[in-house]
Order: C-alpha cells, then sequence, then structure tokens
C-alpha cells in the first residue's frame, strides 16, 4: 500500500489535453520544468494490486518515499509500432520497444 509521501506517482491531472511538453530540465534527467505545471498534482492513495493506467502525455513522475519502508512498483509501457524517442530519453530502459516486428529498433547505452 502506498499514500502521499510514501512513493506514489505524482500526475498533473489534464496535462495530456496540452499536447508534448519539453523535456528539457538537464537538471532532473530530462524531465518537464517545475514551471510548466502550474495546475494542482496529485498523489493517489493505492492497495496492492491497484492498477493505474497514465496516458503518455500526462505529465507524471515517480513521488518521493519519506517512509523507512522500501517500496516497489512495476512499470509496464506499450506503444505502438510509430512510437519514437522525441526527446533523447537516456535513462534506463526508457522508451521501449527495444525491438519492433522482431528487428532491433534502438540501442540503449547504459
Amino acid at each position: 500500500e502506498t499514500a502521499p509521501g510514501a512513493g506514489p506517482p505524482m500526475l498533473a491531472p489534464k496535462t495530456h489535453l496540452n499536447g508534448p511538453m519539453p523535456h528539457d530540465r538537464e537538471d532532473a534527467g530530462r524531465s518537464i520544468p517545475d514551471q510548466l505545471i502550474t495546475g494542482k498534482v496529485e498523489q493517489p492513495s493505492m492497495e496492492v494490486g491497484d492498477a493505474i493506467i497514465i496516458h503518455t502525455l500526462l505529465a507524471h513522475r515517480v513521488g518521493d518515499n519519506e517512509t523507512e519502508k522500501t517500496r516497489a512498483m512495476v512499470a509496464h509501457v506499450y506503444k505502438t509500432a510509430q512510437a519514437i524517442d522525441t526527446h533523447g530519453n537516456t535513462r534506463v530502459m526508457a522508451e521501449l520497444p527495444v525491438a519492433r516486428s522482431g528487428k532491433p529498433a534502438m540501442t540503449l547505452n547504459f
């Protein structure tokens, strides 16, 4: 289980309606600059087994875990065959799929 302050995702409602946002904040793993998120940010409380489906354009990030308990999550990323990396994401395993139709789509250099 998790709750605000215990590692749940941080979600900025309705930001997906604005279209793609720049990921040019170099000091935070090429993320969206804080000043572009002007509305409220929500952190859902969740029970074991809960799931969230997030639109790829919704501004989101991993929430901070301020507790003493180690927490884990699984992120499944589904993309169409037309998906491409548009912002040079260098995080480990970012911008999957690694292969499309059995052919390499990108190289991970980590």
